[in-house]
């Protein structure tokens, strides 16, 4: 009797080390595993930033110094997501972008915006391995920003019927994705005549465009390609961002109007005050048509004077 309960006791002992060391194993490889998970999600954010700010490096070389639209290739390694994450709070709001990328079967998540002040991107959300980005300087009337227009290699826009210089200049700029002819590989049609195959409808001596059931409003070519690229969020946060650094610029060439008015009295001082007031009472894109009115009254004004502004 005395040994069956020594063998039960001697059972029972290595019984519940069993079950301890199993317990221990679990929690040491639960450990394991949640520090190789953690660890792997901290390297995905912290390459997603990096892409994004490798991004914003390669958009700087773009935008500086282009008077005429130029344009360039993004090559990634891996799958990639680009977001827009356009933000109009503040003096002149901020342009993000954050970065997801597709590795070992599965997205990588972050919650990581690389964003500037002085960067003014017009795309949706968009996927690829390749993407296109061009630039077009925005002027409204004098020189606001340059405009960049970011696209998947994977979306390829048909231009059907467009004006001869809108042709002229997507030939000129050589885009890969931007057709003009042959368009059979085309996956977005962009038309400037309806039709009942158009994505896009571009009335462009009404400037305006649809597309999936909303108005874009634009003035000038930069603003329509702008419209065309974007979702409408980006499209309007991006205006609102312009009209705010144009409505800077015009109160500062009032003030250099009023600093030359005893050597050089430009006529321009009454429009450039009435500009700026419109401009920082600007809510959406449908106030556009009444800022081009005193846009245009503006240039007149300054290509006539003997001592032009800009």
């Amino acid at each position: 009797m005395e040994n069956i309960m020594k063998n039960k006791k001697g059972f029972m002992d290595m019984s519940f080390s069993w079950i301890f060391a199993l317990i221990v194993g679990a929690i040491i490889l639960f450990g394991a595993v949640y520090g190789v998970s953690k660890f792997t999600s901290i390297a995905e954010k912290k390459q997603s930033a990096t892409s994004a700010a490798e991004l914003g490096t390669i958009l700087d070389a773009l935008e500086s110094g282009q008077e005429s639209a130029k344009t360039v290739a993004l090559f990634f390694p891996v799958g990639t997501r680009i977001s827009n994450k356009c933000n109009s709070f503040g003096t002149f709001g901020t342009q993000g972008v954050s970065v997801e990328e597709y590795v070992n079967g599965d997205w990588s998540t972050s919650d990581l915006t690389v964003s500037w002040e002085n960067k003014y991107i017009f795309s949706g959300n968009i996927q690829g391995k390749t993407f296109y980005a061009f630039t077009k300087p925005f002027d409204f009337p004098f020189k606001v920003a340059n405009l960049m227009y970011l696209t998947s290699a994977d979306d390829k826009y048909c231009f059907k019927d467009a004006p001869r210089n809108v042709r002229k200049e997507l030939k000129d700029l050589g885009q890969a994705n931007l057709l003009i002819s042959d368009c059979d590989e085309a996956t977005i049609n962009v038309c400037f005549t309806s039709s009942s195959d158009c994505d896009v409808v571009v009335y462009y001596n009404d400037n305006y465009l649809q597309k999936k059931g909303v108005i874009y409003p634009f003035e000038g070519d930069a603003l329509m390609y702008a419209a065309i690229f974007s979702n409408e969020d980006a499209y309007e946060c991006g205006l609102l961002r312009l009209t705010k650094r144009t409505a800077m610029l015009a109160r500062l060439y009032s003030e250099k109007s009023v600093f030359l008015i005893n050597t050089c009295d430009s006529n321009l001082i009454p429009d450039l005050e009435k500009f700026n007031s419109e401009l920082s009472n600007y809510e959406d894109s449908s106030d556009l048509s009444s800022l081009a009115y005193t846009k245009t009254t503006l240039d007149s004004l300054n290509k006539f004077s003997r001592c032009k502004q800009w």
